[in-house]
């Protein structure tokens, strides 16, 4: 699905080339397409998560899981200036039985955070989610085989910042479509959000 995995083949596993055939896994941009996303839709979905008008929504898809990253989001959102009008919205299932979440919270509230940072659980309706956000992120620390969220977010005409490891380097553009950021780095993620958030909002429906 990626060449990352093609070279996993190749390197881990001693896969010749003849045997190998990549297909980028996709998105269906019928669905996920701006146009495609009604106003109803929209606020419907901003007044069942309680988003004021004129926030800056950051979106972070993924189940919440700790190679999904949220930990280090929530570090970098701790080391930024800006603050003021931002929401931090983390969307995704939880695992059975994980914890991980409730430790998140009292971190973020240690932090003083407890403001920005929304936990929404999974939706029905990504594509109003993705067109509701004005950035989207993607934090993981281990690889992503291909990273839907990246395309995703392109094909709903959102910039994109990703961890520099996996599938996200074959699909995102540093500096054209997104940022890519080494993975586990709160300061860097950090730097890379602020950079997005101070763009003129036309700069980034150009990205």
């Amino acid at each position: 699905i990626s060449d990352f995995i093609a070279r996993h083949l190749r390197e881990e596993y001693g896969v010749e080339d003849a045997r190998i055939v990549t297909i980028p896994r996709g998105v269906d941009t019928a669905v996920l397409a701006p146009d495609a996303v009604t106003t109803a839709r929209l606020v419907q979905l901003g007044q069942a998560w309680n988003v004021p008008a004129e926030t800056s929504v950051i979106l972070v898809p993924g189940r919440i899981s700790e190679n999904k990253g949220q930990g280090v989001m929530i570090e970098a959102v701790a080391k930024m200036k800006r603050r003021e009008g931002v929401r931090v919205i983390f969307v995704g299932p939880e695992r059975v039985n994980s914890t991980l979440r409730e430790r998140l919270e009292k971190r973020a509230a240690a932090l003083g955070l407890g403001g920005m940072i929304q936990w929404v659980g999974p939706t029905a309706d990504m594509a109003a989610a993705y067109r509701l956000s004005t950035l989207v992120v993607s934090p993981s620390t281990k690889p992503e085989a291909f990273g839907r969220v990246a395309v995703e977010a392109q094909a709903m005409g959102k910039p994109i910042v990703a961890t520099d490891i996996g599938g996200y380097r074959e699909t995102v553009l540093p500096g054209e479509t997104g940022w890519l950021v080494p993975p586990g780095d709160a300061a860097a993620l950090a730097a890379a959000i602020e950079e997005a958030l101070a763009l003129p909002p036309e700069m980034r429906a150009a990205m």
